[in-house]
């Protein structure tokens, strides 16, 4: 193995690990702003009123509605973030965030969506 391959083969590590490290980072980053949410006294006592609230904080801290609320549906479906990486095996291979998505509320909901031209509240009656 020449100098050249030995640089560019420990690169490639760097690379790799300090990859993983930024995506396991901006996943935690994630469930905290949802663990931060679901903790605040505002989200309990909006609880029929919360999409309004998830605006103001759209609004106040630069994030998306949806990405608010995929927060807020990621902390509540692994409150624990450690059950999460074991769910997504995700202390090997990170799961893309449209992955995890998936497997929220919400994402269940696109899942039928995409199936096919059924309507969301009679997927189980429609006849297509």
């Amino acid at each position: 193995m020449t100098l050249f391959n030995i640089l560019a083969e420990e690169i490639v590590q760097i690379l790799a690990a300090k990859k993983f490290a930024a995506g396991m980072e901006l996943l935690e980053m994630r469930h905290l702003i949802g663990s931060a949410i679901v903790a605040s006294e505002l989200y309990k006592k909006n609880a029929d009123g919360q999409g309004e609230l998830i605006v103001k904080i759209s609004d106040a801290v630069g994030l998306g509605e949806r990405s608010v609320h995929y927060c807020i549906e990621f902390y509540e479906k692994w409150p624990k973030f450690p059950d999460f990486v074991s769910y997504f095996k995700a202390d090997k291979v990170l799961p893309a965030w449209r992955e995890v998505i998936m497997e929220l509320p919400s994402g269940e909901r696109k899942k039928v969506e995409e199936k096919g031209p059924k309507c969301l509240h009679c997927v189980v009656h429609c006849p297509k």
